[in-house]
């Protein structure tokens, strides 16, 4: 039987970041399911990068109740064919392995990506409802 994922959670791409590029370290970005499932995937996607970003670790877990960046423990790290890091194309998108991670509509939760080179221009949002946090002293992402 075919593998059928649901979006829960999106973003629109665009290439007017306003901002410098982003440091070596780790970009949180905090979010509020829309689905419900007993595993996710992340999806990232370098659609408007002139350069590939690479990914060195990826995690995920519950936004804690002090608001963020804060995290509740029991998170999970993301894999990319079984390893924890991956190299995100220039121009290209790459999806995460399933993860054990059981969520319900509107759960609060918190991706981690760390950045060791940073991003050159990163894909924004302009109309983010959400705030990304980026911890610049490396890999924060537990």
């Amino acid at each position: 039987m075919p593998e059928h994922w649901n979006a829960g959670w999106y973003a629109a791409p665009s290439d007017a970041w306003p901002g410098p590029r982003l440091p070596a370290g780790t970009l949180r970005q905090n979010l509020r399911v829309h689905g419900s499932g007993n595993q996710l995937r992340i999806r990232l996607q370098n659609r408007t990068g002139r350069k590939p970003v690479r990914i060195s670790a990826a995690w995920v877990a519950r936004e804690s109740p002090a608001g963020p960046p804060a995290q509740l423990p029991g998170g999970r790290a993301v894999t990319f064919g079984g390893q924890p890091g991956v190299l995100l194309p220039a121009g290209g998108t790459v999806a995460s392995d399933p993860v054990d991670f059981p969520v319900r509509t509107f759960d609060r939760l918190t991706i981690s990506l760390a950045l060791p080179d940073g991003a050159s221009r990163p894909a924004g949002h302009l109309v983010a409802r959400e705030v990304p946090y980026v911890c610049r002293s490396g890999d924060a992402c537990r």
